[in-house]
């Protein structure tokens, strides 16, 4: 039977821990990069929103690990690895999910393992900048 009180439980119980903050995180920021680039998929040509896809990728990423190591805080030793952690994982899921949907949609896959290896480039300096600017401002403010 299902219960449904059991799984809201756990899921509250997930969140509450460093990597489940993590995922959290990394979900938000994957599905960030697949929102915008179906956004601008509409707008542009796919050469065009390919070239994009490193700036939309970076940004994100930055995005994630900043939020990742908000949200975790005091509950991990090694924040700038917990933050190149989340930006790999956030590119590698945006990838699969980009991939995917154009395939449905359009036919064809958006990035391929070249483009990856570019994305995943970008991905581990804009999350290790994203994650050491977060470090600092808590340190200020603490």
């Amino acid at each position: 039977m299902l219960d449904i009180h059991f799984y809201t439980a756990y899921m509250e119980r997930l969140g509450n821990t460093w990597y489940g903050k993590t995922l959290y995180s990394v979900c938000v920021g994957a599905l960030g990069v697949v929102i915008l680039a179906v956004f601008l998929a509409g707008l542009l040509e796919a050469a065009a929103l390919e070239k994009l896809l490193p700036i939309i990728v970076g940004f994100n990423a930055a995005l994630t690990a900043y939020m990742t190591v908000d949200k975790t805080r005091n509950m991990v030793a090694r924040k700038q690895a917990i933050s190149v952690g989340s930006g790999i994982a956030m590119v590698l899921l945006a990838f699969a999910g980009l991939n995917i949907l154009f395939y449905k949609w359009a036919g064809y896959s958006l990035v391929g393992i070249g483009m990856l290896m570019i994305l995943l480039v970008v991905g581990i300096i804009a999350a290790s900048l994203g994650g050491k600017l977060c470090a600092k401002y808590l340190e200020l403010n603490h």
